[in-house]
């Protein structure tokens, strides 16, 4: 009985710290694949169209078209084709093969692995979609009541939070277990 009641305690702890490590190892990976200051880069696959044509547009952060905005297509070190982007923000490059291009607008330049008519993955995209380097607002930020107080407390003190947490479902658990035990009951 003993050994059981060890094992459980053993177990609702490891359950606690489960709530805890995770967060802390997904931030270690991500400081990991990135340098400091830089996004980690992420190739888009694209299926090009008719003529070897790659197909793309701009927009703002906030979805709107971006138009006659300079559209560079980048192969190794240099530029290979500029395009200006049409009034609904869309640009086409055509005569292009197979291979990783760099597409660039508006501050901001996409990685495209760009596969020629029918040889392309199933997930791949029909386009390449930038949005222009601007301030963007998302929509998370820190929780709070009305007046502003237990809640942001709670987001700027997530590790204390999740300790809270934790214990509240520990206690519960080891008051049943010792319950069960044998130990003292309640009226």
């Amino acid at each position: 009985m003993r050994v059981s009641s060890i094992l459980r305690s053993g177990v609702v702890a490891i359950a606690c710290l489960g709530l805890l490590l995770p967060q802390a190892a997904f931030a270690a990976q991500q400081q990991a694949q990135a340098p400091k200051g830089h996004p980690p880069i992420s190739i888009l696959d694209v299926a090009l169209g008719p003529q070897g044509t790659l197909y793309g547009a701009v927009v703002d952060p906030q979805g709107a078209p971006v138009a006659a905005t300079p559209v560079a297509l980048l192969c190794g070190k240099g530029v290979v084709g500029v395009a200006k982007t049409d009034p609904q923000g869309r640009f086409a490059f055509s005569n292009l093969r197979r291979g990783v291009y760099g597409v660039g607008a508006a501050g901001v330049v996409r990685a495209c692995r760009v596969w020629a008519p029918r040889t392309a993955p199933p997930a791949a995209n029909q386009g390449v979609l930038i949005v222009s380097d601007g301030q963007l607002v998302r929509g998370r930020g820190p929780m709070r009541d009305s007046q502003g107080r237990v809640y942001q407390w709670m987001s700027e003190n997530y590790l204390l939070t999740w300790c809270a947490i934790a214990a509240t479902i520990a206690v519960p658990v080891a008051v049943v277990s010792s319950q069960q035990r044998g130990g003292p009951s309640s009226p």
